[in-house]
């Protein structure tokens, strides 16, 4: 009941999730392209979600701790995010499309073994919560979150008790009925995974 009727749900998840680049993107470009030894500056952007997931979470984790209209919060955070990914898809269309015709790779078995398996990844992160560990205490841990604002204080239901950093995301995107979110955020961090694998094939180290 929590969650937004498919696809609904996975649209509003995307766009969270391109809220998160607009938050780890704007940090980037304020702090990091300062030092001069970022290697993969050219492919910053393959580290926003990181980052940008990072800074919401430590942010939320002290509102939580303190409880600080932390149920007012979560919606009001999780509306900002969403209306930053509208922002980001829209002035920044044309750079993601650039950025998807610069890669000029090398087609070979390697190549598209890690493609096909990046797009799989996706896939699964983008489909409902089924399996047993996250309907058992990493869901329930965010729905808490979300209901009741902290996390839980009682000694029972106890796996409930397990939910720590990790559900913050989760109960960001069902707090608005975006169920796909938390797994969407957890595939992202593999992007940072492509500026690596482009350097190795510009090197020819996987051949």
């Amino acid at each position: 009941n929590i969650s937004l009727v498919a696809p609904f749900s996975l649209f509003v998840s995307v766009i969270l999730f391109f809220g998160v680049i607009c938050i780890g993107d704007f940090f980037q470009k304020i702090f990091i392209k300062k030092i001069n030894k970022y290697k993969f500056i050219n492919y910053n952007i393959f580290f926003s979600p990181l980052i940008g997931t990072y800074l919401i979470i430590f942010l939320l984790y002290f509102i939580l701790i303190f409880e600080i209209y932390s149920i007012f919060f979560f919606k009001a955070f999780s509306y900002l995010i969403f209306f930053l990914g509208i922002i980001n898809l829209y002035f920044n269309r044309n750079l993601y499309l650039q950025l998807a015709k610069s890669f000029n790779l090398r087609l070979s078995l390697e190549t598209y073994l890690i493609i096909i398996l990046f797009i799989l990844l996706f896939f699964i992160s983008a489909s409902p919560i089924t399996h047993a560990d996250s309907l058992d205490y990493h869901f329930l841990g965010a729905l808490n979150l979300v209901n009741n604002g902290h996390f839980q204080k009682e000694v029972l239901p106890m796996h409930t008790n397990l939910a720590s950093l990790g559900e913050i995301p989760l109960a960001l995107g069902l707090s608005i009925g975006a169920e796909q979110f938390g797994g969407i955020i957890q595939f992202s961090s593999l992007l940072s995974l492509i500026p690596i694998f482009l350097k190795a094939f510009k090197t020819k180290y996987f051949y």
